[in-house]
């Protein structure tokens, strides 16, 4: 459950900076980068599957 509870949070986080990354600015560009710099961590250390990452990375990106 905590890696359930972790993988959550993220997703929230996730939204989150993305939500901030659309108001513009090179300092949401910046921001992005770190968050996903972050997933890839979570990911590596087995919070997030493969397919959660990819998931999360795109709905960051498109700025969803």
């Amino acid at each position: 459950h905590a890696q359930a509870q972790a993988a959550l949070a993220a997703q929230a986080h996730a939204a989150q900076a993305a939500q901030a990354q659309t108001k513009g600015s090179n300092q949401g560009k910046k921001d992005m980068f770190q968050e996903l710099e972050r997933l890839g961590s979570l990911k590596q250390q087995g919070l997030l599957s493969e397919e959660e990452f990819q998931k999360l990375k795109m709905r960051m990106l498109s700025g969803i």
